[in-house]
């Protein structure tokens, strides 16, 4: 399943662990009274998606349509991804993603 973090981040986890999470979350927004629950239970169905990964014969990844949006990977753009592998997930994330998290935390983990 893919979560759309952050435009540019999308992290994948194994549907099986993170399926039952999303469907505990979905029938506490329908259960609620909430004047908003038609708009969260909308912006739960697009945060978390199934996504499946194909591996062609060339070795590369083809990402869904929809998950290449959000990375901002579409059309003649510049493709390049940076892939970060952590316990239970994988993110991938656009260079310009990845440039605004070095540039934010350059500072704090510049070594003299």
């Amino acid at each position: 399943m893919a979560n759309l973090f952050a435009e540019g981040r999308v992290r994948l986890r194994l549907a099986s662990g993170l399926y039952p999470k999303i469907e505990a979350l979905r029938l506490e927004i329908q259960q609620s009274d909430a004047p908003d629950r038609d708009e969260r239970l909308a912006v739960l169905a697009d945060k978390y998606r199934e996504v499946k990964l194909y591996a062609n014969n060339n070795r590369r990844v083809q990402l869904d349509k929809t998950v290449a949006v959000y990375l901002g990977i579409v059309g003649k753009s510049d493709r390049t991804v940076f892939i970060e592998s952590k316990e239970g997930s994988i993110d991938i994330m656009s260079l310009s993603y990845r440039n605004k998290r070095q540039e934010e935390y350059s500072e704090d983990l510049e070594i003299p």
